[in-house]
């Protein structure tokens, strides 16, 4: 499964956009793995929700899902450039 995912720039309809994806990845477990590509200018904040979305998934839900960003040529922190792409840096676990 590979879900295409644009535009998003507010905390709404990212969140919208993660529960459509939750319903594709529980009718597609049994098929295979899943990938999430978010494209277009989206700031730290929802990268970081993203990836907090997916980390549950993949170990609360034991979902075979992995997400990928479109590279924004934009960023300029080192930290956010190293910010690894499939799971969220989490204090603690």
């Amino acid at each position: 499964l590979l879900e295409l995912k644009a535009g998003l720039n507010a905390s709404g309809e990212t969140d919208r956009a993660m529960g459509q994806m939750l319903r594709y990845l529980l009718a597609w477990k049994s098929h295979g793995p899943a990938i999430l590509a978010v494209c277009g200018e989206t700031s730290p904040e929802i990268r970081f929700l993203i990836r907090i979305y997916v980390h549950t998934w993949r170990k609360q839900l034991n979902l075979p899902v992995t997400v990928i960003f479109k590279w924004d040529p934009t960023i300029t922190t080192e930290e956010e450039i190293e910010m690894p792409i499939e799971a969220p840096r989490l204090e603690g676990v």
